[in-house]
């Protein structure tokens, strides 16, 4: 269930862009994506 939240998640990161809903999300799964 972990993996697939964070496979989601990095596919939000390619999506959409690192708001600050997303900021956390993004940082977890991205830490190099501004």
């Amino acid at each position: 269930r972990l993996i697939k939240y964070k496979l989601l998640v990095s596919e939000l990161c390619i999506y959409f862009e690192c708001t600050e809903a997303f900021l956390l999300a993004c940082f977890s799964c991205n830490p190099f994506k501004n």
